[in-house]
């Protein structure tokens, strides 16, 4: 059986990016316009390598099954209007026909490539291929976007590696596809789910990426994915990981090494220098594991045959002195920490943290430690959630303020929440219970059809004292430097001014999309620090 598995990337739909917005909503007009904002929320990750993708090309050809992968925003760029977007369908549904596919395979993540994926699964219903969808937002919004994409014959709601053997077994034709768990599918024209179960994934089942299956877009990129663990043992109100999967899986630290190792050099033969991100939603959760991984690699790190640096999103407060030297030596280049708040009310709402105080001191700390051992820290902010008012962004913004921001080594990075589904948060904005105790206001729904941008989209008055056009004017201030904080990593970097004229093209062509990829190059450094 051929498959072809497909990245779609995002697709703006040309009224949400261009407008008229409603009266409600004109605070998204600021956001979607701001050069910076629109390039790192919409552009800037088509040149990351796609972790799920590359998964399910992976556990496919594993499996013997004939593979063949797509990645759309660098294949055939990115449409901002009607037309074009129209003409980039036409395109993907002669590359499906030329290659005479058996099946396709789409993974939708993000709110943003709805109908991006929607576009693929009709270019390939047009030619009688079989579909399948899987992904956090495909699996979080299944039953909505089988009623609305037709096309979709499968959504998965677990990781593929649970399901594929009977999956196929069905596409085969060997079983009916209600044997298939933790899927929606079509039967006799109605919307069916089948068994959900809950299973824990075996860190044996993770695969290593094959980078082989995305040969032809290696020079594109520019971090490159591998990964360590899958899962999340927090439950953060604001995230979707809850939603694929309910337990948390690490591999051997030995294995790691291994796969880091061999990613690195296979990598070497396309690049002088390889940036690798580990994909894991929450890198480095047991302390003794952090310590064996970072040894082990510290002592092969000079079987790497490239320049090599490592980058990871983790939590504040797990590692101490001893342990972020050893993660500098086996080469790592930055830790990405998602503080979210530094207002106590803030944290407790998010869910968090149980111990706000005492997290905002380790906040202090951490960034202490880290900095000292030369790591790059980012700081990752989450501002406009349910019962923020204009005191808890203050509190917030005066702790930023004595953190070390004038260090060439430490950026932030703030966000302004998206309701994403199946989320904490999303039960929140429409609890009555909770719309009362804090005023909240919802004024509109994060629905995939407008292909709105995560985390920069607030459709959520967040409290009676503040409103979604004061939070927003506030976020841009902050970004911009007005509130007497340093502007960050891509406010530094005077080329996003080239992305005001994009917005007046009709589409980002493959070339583009790459040139902008460059602000996510770390071979010579961290990109805001000047090569001087």
């Amino acid at each position: 059986m051929k498959t072809l598995v497909v990245r779609p990337g995002s697709e703006i739909v040309e009224k949400t990016l261009r407008g008229p917005w409603p009266l409600e909503l004109a605070h998204l007009e600021r956001l979607y316009t701001e050069p910076g904002e629109f390039c790192r929320a919409f552009v800037q990750h088509a040149t990351i390598a796609h972790s799920s993708s590359l998964a399910v090309g992976t556990v496919l050809k594993n499996r013997g099954e004939h593979v063949e992968y797509l990645d759309i925003p660098l294949e055939f760029g990115i449409p901002l209007r009607e037309e074009s977007k129209k003409k980039r369908r036409e395109k993907i549904k002669e590359y499906i026909a030329q290659g005479k596919y058996d099946v396709v395979g789409i993974s939708c993540t993000t709110t943003c490539e709805g109908v991006a994926t929607q576009g693929v699964a009709e270019a390939a219903k047009q030619l009688d291929v079989p579909v399948v969808v899987g992904g956090y937002q495909a699996a979080s919004a299944a039953y909505d976007m089988m009623e609305k994409i037709q096309s979709i014959d499968v959504i998965m709601l677990s990781d593929f590696e649970l399901v594929v053997e009977k999956l196929y077994q069905f596409l085969d034709g060997e079983i009916p596809v209600s044997a298939v768990p933790n899927i929606v599918y079509r039967e006799n024209g109605r919307i069916r789910g089948s068994e959900r179960i809950h299973m824990k994934i075996h860190s044996e089942d993770l695969p290593k990426y094959d980078y082989s299956l995305v040969e032809n877009y290696i020079p594109n990129y520019s971090l490159f994915v591998v990964e360590a663990s899958r899962g999340c043992p927090y439950d953060c109100s604001f995230c979707q990981e809850k939603v694929v999967r309910q337990l948390y899986t690490v591999k051997d630290a030995a294995v790691v090494v291994e796969e880091t190792i061999d990613t690195a050099n296979y990598l070497a033969h396309f690049k002088d220098s390889v940036s690798l991100l580990y994909s894991d939603a929450l890198w480095g959760a047991h302390p003794q594991w952090v310590k064996d991984f970072c040894l082990q690699l510290a002592e092969r790190k000079d079987e790497i045959t490239s320049g090599f640096g490592w980058i990871i999103e983790s939590r504040i407060g797990w590692f101490d002195e001893e342990t972020l030297s050893l993660m500098k030596k086996a080469g790592c280049m930055s830790i990405a920490y998602g503080v979210e708040s530094l207002s106590p009310k803030m944290l407790a709402i998010m869910n968090k943290t149980k111990d706000p105080r005492k997290y905002i001191t380790s906040v202090f700390d951490t960034v202490e430690k880290t900095l000292t051992q030369g790591i790059h820290t980012g700081l990752l902010f989450l501002l406009g959630m349910p019962g923020e008012t204009h005191s808890t962004v203050e509190e917030t913004i005066h702790l930023m303020k004595k953190l070390p921001l004038d260090s060439k080594i430490l950026h932030y990075r703030i966000s302004l929440p998206a309701v994403l589904p199946g989320t904490l948060l999303d039960k929140q904005v429409h609890d009555p219970e909770v719309v009362e105790e804090y005023g909240l206001t919802l004024l509109g729904e994060n629905d995939w059809e407008k292909a709105y941008f995560p985390r920069h989209t607030l459709l959520f008055n967040p409290s009676r004292e503040l409103s979604a056009a004061e939070m927003t004017d506030i976020y841009l201030d902050i970004v911009s430097g007005a509130c007497g904080i340093p502007v960050s990593l891509e406010k530094k970097l005077e080329v996003f001014e080239e992305v005001r004229t994009i917005l007046d093209n009709d589409e980002i062509s493959p070339a583009h999309v790459t040139e902008l990829g460059r602000f996510l190059d770390f071979s010579r450094g961290w990109p805001d620090i000047p090569e001087s």
